[in-house]
């Protein structure tokens, strides 16, 4: 495919997205994938549903699909692929959100890559209702900036459509960013508890 080519279609997306917002869908986070994940992505525009398709990955907040609110920003490697995902934002709205901080600090025991099993025993101590639904979010661990901000939607969730998940994979950095190039205030929602403090590294 020319340059032209890639160009006229992600602007012909990017009105699509800006059609698709206008009921309700609107645009929710970005992520980075191997290209198999793009493949299906981009053949169903929407992310894997499969419990086997995430026994692959060991995220940060347990089992689900892992989303990010800035376009990129991070390199993938040459094998990687940048997307896109849109969601019904009424809905993500009305959902429980929690915060994930990196050290549970009431028995000091660290919860980012821990088991799924792990991570839903500490969101049963600040949500006394469908804890399981809840999204779960924590600053973000890849970058010294505060805005930068990591975001869950358990695997139940995805499997039942119940946010209308809609999503698009491009092999460039700056393909994505034809499409979408903002960063997403989700610090604006309400989110309980903590986000506590970023991982220190060397």
């Amino acid at each position: 495919m020319s340059i032209l080519s890639q160009s006229i279609c992600s602007i012909l997306l990017a009105s699509s997205f800006l059609f698709n917002g206008a009921y309700g869908r609107e645009l929710l986070g970005y992520r980075i994938v191997p290209q198999e994940e793009a493949d299906f992505v981009n053949e169903h525009n929407k992310p894997y549903t499969e419990e086997k398709d995430y026994e692959r990955f060991y995220d940060q907040m347990g089992k689900g699909l892992h989303l990010v609110n800035e376009p990129a920003s991070w390199w993938g490697r040459e094998w990687e692929w940048y997307c896109a995902f849109e969601a019904d934002l009424e809905k993500i709205k009305e959902a429980t959100k929690v915060w994930i901080p990196h050290v549970n600090y009431m028995y000091y025991e660290n919860l980012w890559y821990r088991e799924e099993r792990e991570i839903l025993e500490y969101i049963t101590t600040i949500v006394s209702e469908n804890p399981e639904k809840a999204l779960r979010f924590s600053i973000g661990y890849f970058s010294a900036r505060t805005e930068e901000m990591t975001m869950a939607i358990p695997l139940a969730a995805v499997q039942n459509n119940d946010y209308d998940l809609w999503g698009k994979c491009w092999r460039t950095r700056d393909e994505l960013k034809e499409y979408a190039n903002r960063i997403l205030d989700w610090r604006s929602w309400e989110i309980i508890g903590t986000p506590g403090e970023r991982e220190k590294t060397l």
